[in-house]
C-alpha cells in the first residue's frame, strides 16, 4: 500500500503542503523535445509504455522502469486513439489509432498493425489478462478481437442504448467489464452478462464521461459532467488523440460542471469524491487493497497527487508539485507512481517547458 506522507483534507481547494512536510523521492525518466504522455506500467512492473507525440505524428514507446528506451512502434502520420495496453506476460503492447488500426509492439522492437474493418473508429483497446484477445471500444459498440488468430472480431452483447458507447474499464482478472452507454454506466457480472446499470440515467443536463473499475470489480469511479462540455481538454482536430480518453482527463471538477462519484457495484451506493477545485489530470486505482480488503485510488488534481481511501474517504496529498501532474500510473507493487508533467518538476527554478515528460515518484 502507498505510504501516506501528509494528511490534508481537501475541501474547497487543494491546500499547499505544510512547510515541514517531507516530499517523496522524484526521478525524471524522459528528457526530450517530444511530449511523453499516458504512461502505463507493465504487469511485472519492469517496463513502462507511453505515447510520444510530435507535431504531426504520435507513436508508442517501451521504456525500462528507469527511463531507458527499449522499443518504439507506429508510423509517420499515425495518431494514437487510446493508451497502450500490456500483454499479460509483459512482452507486448497494443494500441488503437484514429485511422482504424490496432498496432502491436514487442520488446524486441518488432511491430505490426492490423486494420479494423466495419467496427467504427476505435477509442480504446484493453488486452485481456486471461486470454489472447483485446477488447476494443468504438462509438458503435465493444468488440472482442482475437490476437494471433485469423478469426474475425465479434461484437459483445451490451445493454443500454446502442450507437453511443463510451470508455470501458476491466477488472484485474477480466471477469468484469464497465462501460458507458448513452443512457448510463453498466458493469457485467460474468462472461454471458450484457451488463447491469450501476448509476441512474443522468439528467438531461448531465452525461457520463469516464469510468474506472476497481481491480477486484467491486467498486467503480464515474465521472459525471455537464452535457455539451468536452469530455477531455485535448485537441478535436483530425490529428488529435481521441476526445474521450478517460485516462488523460483534463477538466474542471467544480460543481455543477463535473463530479467524480465512487459507486459500490453490488449495492449501487454512491459517494461524491471531494476532489476540490482544479483540473483532474487522471485516475489510478491502488494495485493492492488496504487493511479492510478494499481498494483506494489516486487522483492527479492540479499539481498534486491525492490518495483517497475506499469510498473516497480521507483524501490525502501524497505528493505536491509547483507544476501540473497528469496521467498517474501505479506500479503493480504499489511503491512507485509515474506521471506526466509539462514542466521540469525536478528543478522549480527552471522555466516552463513546452512539452510534457515522465517522472517517477516513490510513495
Amino acid at each position: 500500500m502507498v505510504r501516506l506522507m501528509v494528511a490534508l483534507t481537501i475541501l474547497g481547494t487543494t491546500p499547499p503542503f505544510p512547510q515541514n512536510a517531507a516530499q517523496p523521492a522524484l526521478m525524471r525518466l524522459t528528457l526530450a523535445a517530444e511530449a511523453h504522455i499516458g504512461p502505463v506500467y507493465s504487469p511485472n512492473g519492469q517496463y513502462i509504455a507511453c505515447i510520444e507525440r510530435e507535431l504531426e505524428s504520435e507513436r508508442c514507446l517501451m521504456l525500462s522502469r528507469n527511463g531507458q528506451r527499449i522499443a518504439m512502434g507506429g508510423c509517420s502520420g499515425s495518431q494514437v486513439a487510446g493508451l497502450p495496453s500490456w500483454s499479460p506476460d509483459s512482452r507486448r503492447i497494443c494500441w488503437p489509432t484514429t485511422d482504424g488500426s490496432l498496432w502491436f509492439l514487442d520488446l524486441d522492437g518488432s511491430s505490426h498493425e492490423t486494420h479494423l474493418t466495419a467496427m467504427g473508429a476505435p477509442m480504446q483497446a484493453i488486452w485481456q489478462r486471461r486470454d489472447a484477445r483485446a477488447l476494443i471500444a468504438t462509438p458503435l459498440g465493444i468488440y472482442s478481437f482475437p490476437i494471433d488468430s485469423a478469426r474475425p472480431p465479434w461484437r459483445l452483447i451490451t445493454a443500454g442504448e446502442p450507437g453511443q458507447m463510451g470508455p470501458i474499464s476491466l477488472s484485474r482478472d477480466g471477469s468484469r467489464l464497465a462501460y458507458i452507454a448513452a443512457d448510463g454506466v453498466y458493469v457485467t457480472t460474468g462472461p454471458a452478462s450484457a451488463g447491469t446499470p450501476i448509476v441512474a440515467t443522468p439528467s438531461p443536463e448531465m452525461a457520463y464521461a469516464g469510468v474506472w473499475l476497481a481491480p477486484d470489480g467491486r467498486a467503480a469511479l464515474v465521472l459525471e459532467e455537464a452535457s455539451g462540455q468536452s469530455a477531455v481538454g485535448v485537441k478535436s482536430t483530425a490529428t488529435s488523440i481521441v476526445t474521450r480518453r478517460s485516462s488523460i482527463l483534463r477538466c474542471r471538477t467544480e460543481w455543477p460542471g463535473r463530479r467524480l462519484i465512487w459507486v459500490d457495484v453490488a449495492t449501487h451506493e454512491r459517494v461524491e469524491v471531494p476532489v476540490g477545485a482544479g483540473e483532474l489530470g487522471g485516475v489510478a486505482w491502488s494495485p493492492e487493497p488496504d487493511g479492510s480488503g478494499h481498494y483506494g485510488f489516486l487522483l492527479a488534481v492540479g499539481g498534486s497527487l491525492v490518495y483517497c481511501g475506499p469510498g473516497g474517504s480521507g483524501p490525502t496529498v501524497v505528493f505536491r508539485s509547483a507544476y501540473e501532474v497528469r496521467d498517474p500510473t501505479w506500479d503493480p507493487h504499489g511503491r512507485n507512481v509515474v506521471f506526466s508533467s509539462p514542466r521540469d518538476a525536478t528543478d522549480p527554478s527552471r522555466p516552463s517547458e513546452r512539452v510534457a515528460n515522465l517522472y517517477a515518484v516513490a510513495l
